[in-house]
């Protein structure tokens, strides 16, 4: 009966010290450019006399806006739990850019993502320097490519969606937070995003020409369309057009370096 007794009133307080705890609403906004990337993209131009200059460049996919909206729950007096959702806007990354005398290609992507990211942060009192450290986990979206070729009166554009593997991901950041009233604050903060993605599938959903070309009738077949990516490929894999054509897959870097701002609204404590 007395140990019963002990767990309720530790129970009660453990409860009543949840209920006290600091809660807070924030929202931010940033800007990131694509850093530690894994691909070749590249640029090449031919000139009249035939000689052809490539341009290599390291691809990152990880720039764009992040636009944030989360909950913290104060742990300790030192330490918050952030469980925040990321709509990420990625910017444009041109992967191809070809040009001669008998005409060009390019191909553009971009990529928009719906992410989770509970994080630790780590700081002392309500002013002052911060650090984060957590997990970046995208729950959706998807990559967009536009190739458009031209050339001697022909010209394309066609359209690809591909989507990615589950993957986790990584975020820290050093920041720093100013209280403009006892419920109210402000924030920047330095963040790098590691997160790579593995390829998972692609469609080409849209395709037209100048010469009435449509999309059946230049990817007539299921396996023309659509592309699954897998760890092992077999011989006799792609002998079905009605079955997507398989290939193996790749990885591709969505990290970043940026800033982030926002406000919190803070609850309790």
């Amino acid at each position: 009966m007395k140990k019963t007794k002990i767990f309720m009133t530790a129970l009660a307080l453990g409860i009543s010290s949840f209920a006290f705890a600091q809660v807070n609403l924030n929202f931010g906004l940033g800007y990131h450019q694509g850093a530690f990337g894994n691909e070749m993209g590249y640029t090449a131009e031919t000139d009249a006399s035939g000689v052809t200059t490539e341009t290599a460049t390291n691809l990152s996919f990880g720039g764009g806006i992040p636009i944030t909206i989360g909950v913290g729950l104060g742990i300790t007096d030192n330490i918050t739990l952030d469980a925040n959702f990321e709509y990420w806007l990625g910017s444009e990354k041109t992967v191809l850019d070809q040009s001669s005398p008998l005409g060009s290609g390019t191909a553009v992507t971009k990529s928009n993502q719906i992410r989770f990211a509970p994080s630790l942060l780590f700081h002392n009192g309500d002013n002052g320097l911060y650090g984060r450290v957590g997990l970046v986990l995208p729950v959706g979206g998807k990559t967009t490519v536009e190739i458009v070729q031209e050339g001697g009166g022909f010209k394309s554009t066609e359209n690809q969606e591909s989507a990615g593997a589950f993957s986790v991901g990584g975020v820290a950041g050093v920041g720093y937070k100013h209280g403009i009233s006892d419920n109210l604050q402000i924030f920047g903060e330095l963040q790098a995003v590691a997160l790579t993605i593995k390829s998972k599938s692609s469609t080409i959903t849209d395709y037209e020409d100048n010469l009435g070309g449509t999309l059946d009738s230049q990817y007539p077949t299921v396996q023309d369309k659509e592309t699954e990516y897998v760890d092992e490929v077999k011989s006799t894999d792609n002998s079905d057009t009605s079955k997507p054509w398989m290939e193996t897959a790749s990885k591709s870097a969505y990290s970043s370096l940026g800033l982030n701002v926002g406000i919190r609204w803070i609850f309790g404590g």
